[in-house]
């Protein structure tokens, strides 16, 4: 009985581990690259309250998210453009990430998907830097023309931050309401 336990949580933890990775084409889900999404399952719940508590959690997690940081079709579909912490060198932010999330829902099923727009430097004369397509006059690149990373610490924090939010979400979405 206990080792069926252990496998039915560890199948879980299989099913719920998805994660996004960045490419030259931007995110792609890490498990099957040919999708640039993630789609989570909560069947307990409906289209509307999957909406409204993703809103929730955008809302605590972004305060300041109006007017053009925040597109929505309600119960359907919510875009949102964020700034992230990006890269550090020493204790100062050399970068911040410019990213965009998309959701979109249905009953059963939310739809993660993640939009690396650049990297704005934090301090005034520093260069933008881009996912490819960088060069001297406009910018860096994180990966280079072959497609190889080239920017590592862009690479990495983009990761990081994209996939800490998407289990932030998951945790979120997967608490019970009750007081």
């Amino acid at each position: 009985m206990r080792k069926l336990l252990l496998l039915s949580l560890f199948a879980f933890n299989m099913a719920t581990a998805q994660e996004f990775v960045l490419t030259p084409n931007n995110f792609v889900n890490k498990d099957d690259e040919s999708k640039n999404y993630i789609v989570l399952e909560y069947p307990e719940l409906n289209q509307k309250q999957l909406y409204d508590k993703a809103k929730v959690f955008i809302q605590s997690k972004y305060e300041n998210l109006k007017s053009d940081g925040i597109n929505e079709v309600e119960y359907s579909f919510i875009k949102i453009r964020t700034t992230a912490p990006g890269t550090r060198i020493g204790g100062s932010l050399m970068s911040l990430m410019m990213v965009t999330y998309e959701f979109s829902f249905k009953d059963g099923k939310i739809m993660i998907k993640p939009i690396l727009d650049h990297y704005d430097p934090a301090k005034p004369g520093g260069n933008t830097t881009y996912i490819t397509g960088g060069n001297s006059f406009s910018g860096k690149s994180i990966f280079n023309k072959e497609g190889k990373v080239s920017l590592k610490n862009y690479y990495e924090v983009s990761n990081i931050n994209v996939n800490k939010f998407l289990n932030e979400l998951k945790e979120y979405l997967s608490k019970d309401d009750e007081w």
